[in-house]
């Protein structure tokens, strides 16, 4: 038999108990398999709303009701939600309208938690050891102060703690340490005090009955939604720890991932013990040296004041034994500076050791309930999947893709922006490589087409002249054997005459190849 409790607020009136119209609601919601079965238990009005309704389903079968819960959640409909928690609702509510007088009614869920987070938790714990220490130093000085003033004067105790004699700066010393740590750790068994009413033995089974009740989503909802008002979670180990373990559990079931996070957060608070009481240790070790410097400094101005007296000229014995007195006086003082240290340190460290030791059984205890009592119902509520598989808890699995898909969304944004900005660079940097090469080749075909240009005259000059030159070869050739040599001399002065007007041509020729005179 299963019970889920939904909060259902019609749009109309309501003259009665809502029964037709939320069942009608439910199928519209989730499918008509899953709704099948599911009968109404009782109904309620809730205080301080209009028109809302506090319904209790109930099938025989377990097998539709995670599913049914998962639809109501990914549905996310105004009018018909599950129910979380309404603290005192059974004491407030008006007239019950029970369907079934003989089915269970459940309980809202709700921690039994103290209204309010003791004040020594919500305090800094730095400031709190400050003001031990201030405190502290100050009752120690106080108290050596009348202990050096009003106690008789012949007495070994006023030689101790006298503030005018530099001697008595290490038993002074010793005496706020001694109140210094007493204090503080008064402050370390206050706050041990306040955790264990956030830790009380009916809050784990409130949280089983819960993870039964309601499930692993909606009970991480509520540690979370808790966290976030009323900070309890952070200063509650166990919910903490559950807390961290159903995060986990809604991300992939699994006992082994549970049991590491679960140790992550016993090593933190391990740690931190240990930080909190490092001060308390260092007390213990200081306070029985000092004494031990006490009793060096005592036995050294006993000494000192002995074989001064010793230096002089001294028969009367009565006068020796009054120095052997004083050189015990001074003896005495010395060891007792020492047993205050001693005594002091024996203190300290008993007081430390009992508080750290109910601290670390607090913590043994929660961790040791954790993973024998909640992690099996766990399990049981919720089981491990295979490695592998997809679990499915639409809220959670939401939540985690629209995280998701807002960084991919701007991580591809600021891609795009970059890429953009650096393709502008690049086509302004080539386009403008490009203006100057098309510049370039542009300037260049002018001067080649005037190259050219040039050349091709010069090419039918050099022809003309060419011509010219084989006319006057073949003319010569005639003349050498047509005339005397009265006509060779003339055809020599012509021919003279003719390359004397090619060697200008030439030249030029000579020098565009770039060729010396």
């Amino acid at each position: 038999m299963t019970q889920i409790d939904v909060v259902y607020t019609p749009t109309g009136d309501i003259p009665s108990a809502p029964g037709v119209a939320l069942l009608s609601h439910l199928r519209a919601i989730v499918s008509e398999e899953l709704a099948v079965g599911w009968a109404i238990v009782s109904s309620e009005p809730i205080p301080d709303t209009v028109g809302s309704w506090l319904v209790t389903l109930q099938s025989q079968t377990a097998d539709s009701a995670l599913d049914i819960k998962e639809s109501l959640l990914a549905a996310a409909d105004p009018q018909l939600r599950l129910f979380l928690d309404i603290p005192n609702l059974s004491a407030n509510a008006g007239t019950s309208i029970p369907a079934d007088p003989e089915a269970p009614s459940i309980r809202p869920f709700t921690l039994p938690l103290p209204p309010t987070i003791p004040a020594v938790l919500l305090g800094s714990e730095a400031k709190q050891r400050s003001r031990a220490a201030l405190q502290g130093v100050l009752t120690g000085f106080l108290l050596s102060l009348a202990l050096g003033l009003f106690t008789p004067p012949a007495s070994t105790v006023r030689r101790m703690f006298d503030p005018r004699t530099p001697s008595a700066a290490v038993p002074i010393a010793i005496l706020c340490l001694f109140f210094w740590g007493i204090l503080y750790g008064l402050n370390r068994r206050r706050r041990l005090l306040a955790t264990e009413t956030l830790n009380g033995a009916d809050l784990l089974p409130a949280v089983i009955n819960g993870l039964h009740t309601h499930g692993v989503e909606l009970l991480e909802q509520a540690l979370r939604g808790q966290d976030d008002d009323y900070k309890v979670v952070q200063y509650s180990p166990l919910l903490r720890r559950v807390w961290v373990t159903l995060e986990q559990w809604l991300i992939r079931p699994s006992l082994q991932n549970a049991h590491l996070v679960i140790e992550q957060q016993v090593i933190s608070d391990r740690e931190s013990t240990q930080r909190a009481y490092n001060l308390l240790r260092i007390f213990v070790w200081a306070t029985p040296v000092l004494g031990l410097i006490g009793t060096v400094v005592g036995i050294s101005i006993a000494v000192g004041g002995f074989a001064s007296f010793l230096s002089t000229n001294v028969d009367d014995v009565s006068k020796i034994k009054a120095g052997l007195v004083g050189v015990t006086g001074g003896l005495s003082f010395a060891f007792l500076i020492t047993l205050e240290g001693l005594l002091s340190s024996l203190i300290l460290m008993l007081f430390t050791s009992n508080i750290q030791t109910q601290e670390e059984r607090l913590y043994a205890e929660i961790e040791r309930s954790v993973t024998e009592k909640f992690l099996p119902e766990l399990q049981r509520a919720s089981p491990e999947r295979e490695p592998g598989a997809i679990h499915h808890a639409p809220a959670a699995w939401a939540h985690a893709m629209s995280d998701a898909s807002r960084k991919v969304i701007r991580a591809v944004e600021i891609a795009g922006k970059r890429i953009l900005t650096r393709w502008e660079e690049s086509h302004d940097t080539y386009i403008a490589d490009l203006t100057e090469t098309r510049d370039s080749a542009d300037r260049s075909s002018q001067l080649f087409a005037a190259a050219l240009e040039k050349a091709a005259t010069n090419i039918a000059a050099l022809g003309q002249v060419s011509a010219q030159v084989l006319e006057s070869h073949a003319a010569l050739r005639t003349a050498m054997t047509q005339t005397p040599d009265a006509g060779l001399t003339q055809v020599l002065a012509n021919l003279d005459t003719s390359l004397q007007d090619l060697k200008p041509l030439l030249d030029e020729l000579r020098h565009q190849r770039g060729t010396p005179k």
